[in-house]
């Protein structure tokens, strides 16, 4: 996905619903599911970063991807529409071969589709390897946290994340 693309999307987002990007998340997305985002970025005219920027903990990183498992429901409540988690992870490119995302098998509205062992997965990648893996059949959501920099090697290190996923996937079956 594009960044900037991404800000240009939160900034209309924001617009359309006369609410600060931020604001309009926590009510209507993060608080329903119980997560609760101390740190995400402002650009210089103070408009919240809509590409970037946004700090979640691991635990509310699974809180996420339980959303996207549970088809929209969190806490009793349809939070997201089923037909939006059905859209969002259906494939909208084709993307059949990348270096770090062993099986990739396309590319939904910022969701990345991979299968691992047979079993279609849906991946949410942030900076560094920030992942949070959905597995509708298996009933999992695995999520990963690193820092990718001088220390290490970057995009073959997110391609260890996803080998790890691939072992954990393994292990369930």
């Amino acid at each position: 996905y594009c960044t900037s693309g991404s800000h240009v999307l939160g900034v209309a987002v924001a617009k359309s619903v006369h609410q600060n990007l931020k604001e309009f998340a926590d009510a209507e997305l993060f608080g329903p599911i119980g997560v609760s985002i101390s740190s995400w970025s402002n650009d210089r005219l103070g408009r919240t970063m809509g590409g970037t920027e946004l700090s979640m903990k691991a635990s509310d990183m699974v809180k996420f991807g339980m959303l996207y498992l549970n088809e929209g429901m969190a806490n009793g409540k349809q939070v997201i529409s089923k037909a939006w988690i059905n859209e969002s992870t259906s494939e909208q490119a084709v993307l059949n071969e990348w270096d770090v995302l062993p099986g990739a098998n396309g590319y939904g509205y910022y969701w990345w589709r991979r299968t691992t062992h047979g079993h279609q997965a849906y991946v949410a990648s942030g900076y560094g390897g920030q992942l949070i893996c959905v597995i509708p059949d298996l009933h999992m959501v695995i999520t990963t946290t690193c820092i990718v920099d001088d220390r290490n090697r970057g995009r073959s290190e997110i391609r260890r994340l996803h080998h790890f996923i691939d072992r954990i996937v393994a292990l369930r079956e």
